[in-house]
């Protein structure tokens, strides 16, 4: 889903900025652009880091390009845009926090007990703990998944494993 926004994003915004074509290959660790214009063609590639999805940042740039689109901005000022565009950070615990109630929360969409969302809060929560510490030491985002993944697994079944939880029909 990532990669697809960010072919579109940048698709649209060298379309909106007069190029015939804009070609795109994303990595897990970087992006080529190829921009067409008139039969010329400027290849760029970028290195880029996994730093997780930033919404805010997101939401500004696609903001950024539905302007460009409608010629409200021109070159100058998209690029005065993009350089004053500053990621918000949330502190790790509530990010931690948040993760767990939402996983908890769509437990209890999915007709789970209450009992199923107190496992799923502490499993997810624990998993996004771990996540953040792998993230921190710039594991492999594959291979951080697969640990993370394990750690939700592991917690929820050693949870289900209590005497309180043993009953749990659906996590």
């Amino acid at each position: 889903a990532e990669s697809a926004l960010v072919e579109e994003l940048s698709t649209r915004l060298g379309l909106a900025l007069g190029m015939d074509s804009v070609e795109s290959s994303i990595s897990s660790n970087a992006i080529v652009l190829t921009t067409i214009k008139d039969g010329q063609c400027l290849t760029s590639t970028r290195k880029n880091h996994d730093r997780g999805i930033n919404m805010h940042v997101v939401t500004e740039v696609q903001h950024i390009v539905i302007l460009a689109e409608h010629k409200l901005l021109d070159l100058r000022e998209i690029e005065k845009r993009f350089n004053q565009i500053k990621p918000l950070r949330y502190p790790r615990w509530l990010v931690v926090l948040m993760v767990g109630l939402s996983c908890a929360c769509f437990c209890k969409l999915n007709a789970g007990g209450w009992d199923g969302a107190v496992v799923t809060f502490f499993a997810s929560s624990i998993a996004m703990y771990v996540r953040q510490l792998l993230t921190h030491r710039q594991l492999h985002p594959q291979i951080n998944f697969c640990i993370t993944a394990f750690v939700a697994t592991t917690v929820s079944g050693l949870l289900l494993r209590q005497p309180y939880f043993a009953s749990t029909p659906t996590v």
